[in-house]
Order: C-alpha cells, then structure tokens, then sequence
C-alpha cells in the first residue's frame, strides 16, 4: 500500500471507530435517566433544601439544555412551581459545558462523514480493480490501523483515570475550558452538590461500559489483521 493511500485508510479507520466512541458518548452523557440515576447515588444537596424526589426535574433540566431541547436551565416541577435555581456562576459554566457537548455532538457526524468520504473515494479509484481481495485487505489494515491509534489513546486515559482521576478530571477541565468558572464551591454551590467526584467517576466508568463492546470490536480488528498478515508471509515464504 502506497504511503498515502495507507495514511488515508489509516485515517478512515480512525475516523469510523472515533465516530462510533463519540455517539456513544453523546449518547450516555445527555441521558436523562443515567444523570438521574447518578444523582440518587451521589448528590447531596439537603443544605440547599432541594430533596431527592426533585432530582428528576433537575436531570430532565440539564440532558435538556445541553441537547439544545431547553433555552435555559430553568427547573420547574411537575406541577409548574419552580425549583431552586443555579448562581451566575454555574450558568455560565454549564454554557460552556453545552458548547462542549455541541461539539462531541459534531464530531460523531464530521468523524462518520470523513471515513465514508475516503471510503468511497478509495472504492472509486480502485472499482475496476481485478483483485477485490486486496482492496479488502487495505480495508482492514487501515481500520486495524485506526483502531491501534484510538485504542491506545483510550487505554492510556483509562490507565491515567484509574490510577489518578483527580489528575486527569483536573487536565480535561484545563484543556477544554478556558476559564475557571468550573471550580465550584461543594458547600455552596448546587451544581457541584449534584455532581460531586464521585459523580463523575462513576459517569465515566458507565461511559466506559457502554463503550467496551466497541472496543473489544477493535481489538478483534487488530487481531484479524494480524492474523492475515502472518498468513500472507506464510504464503509468500512456501512460494
């Protein structure tokens, strides 16, 4: 395979896998249900007077404004009185928090266009080829390619989050967000009384296990792949 059209496939690969993660990842994120089901587990918000049985309301608030369903983060209850609202402080953050989700939200279709893209322009290049064998091998050598990339990437965060959560929940909010309007107050602030650390450990460990057949699916990839090219040799050397 020539060194261009490798990078491409290679790229396509990354792209079409990088496309399944993030939806899977949007997906979990603006679920209503799994923010709830957090918040019966971990928040804390009794000093606030907001009780358990309001969390509904404050996870059909949120999943709703971050997927653009919700203008603002008004929580109001079932029988229209409103709820205990967040400081300035926190809308702004959660602003941002939703350009962040509008943006993995972007990426799922940008990623998913890209790797088609290539696909059919490789398909189109190569359609009168004789050898349909071959242009299936290049197939799976890019996407065994892409998937050694992006499950690298993804075993050295989730080593990183086992061994120092704090660390890297410290290193996303630096990287991604340009200010320091997430560094909430636990005693004072509602948003953080919700989503407290242990929150977000176990959101990112239900990430992880929505995400873990994808990922198996990719080290089969990488196997097959394997496995084919120690065929081709064994092929080549009886020759």
């Amino acid at each position: 395979m020539k060194p261009l059209r490798s990078m491409a496939m290679t790229l396509a690969g990354l792209c079409a896998f990088l496309c399944i993660l993030s939806g899977i990842a949007y997906t979990q994120v603006t679920s209503t249900s799994q923010m709830l089901n957090g918040f019966l587990q971990f928040a804390d918000t009794s000093s606030k007077g907001v009780p358990a049985s309001a969390y509904p309301d404050y996870a059909k608030a949120i999943t709703g404004y971050l997927t653009g369903q919700q203008s603002d983060l008004t929580v109001t209850a079932a029988d229209g009185t409103q709820r205990p609202g967040f400081s300035e402080k926190e809308l702004a953050h959660m602003a941002d928090v939703r350009g962040l989700v509008r943006g993995l939200s972007l990426l799922r279709y940008a990623a998913g266009g890209l790797a088609l893209l290539i696909l059919a322009l490789y398909w189109f290049h190569r359609q009168h080829s004789a050898d349909r064998e071959k242009l299936l091998a290049d197939v799976l050598k890019g996407a065994a390619r892409g998937a050694y990339l992006l499950l690298g990437i993804v075993l050295a965060l989730g080593i990183w989050g086992a061994v120092n959560f704090t660390g890297l929940f410290v290193t996303f909010h630096k990287v991604f967000f340009r200010n320091d309007l997430w560094l909430l107050n636990p005693r004072q602030d509602l948003l953080i009384m919700l989503m407290p650390t242990r929150f977000f450990v176990w959101y990112a460990g239900q990430i992880a296990l929505a995400c873990w057949p994808v990922l198996a699916m990719m080290a089969a990839v990488i196997v097959a792949r394997m496995r084919l090219g120690k065929q081709h040799c064994e092929t080549s050397t009886e020759r």
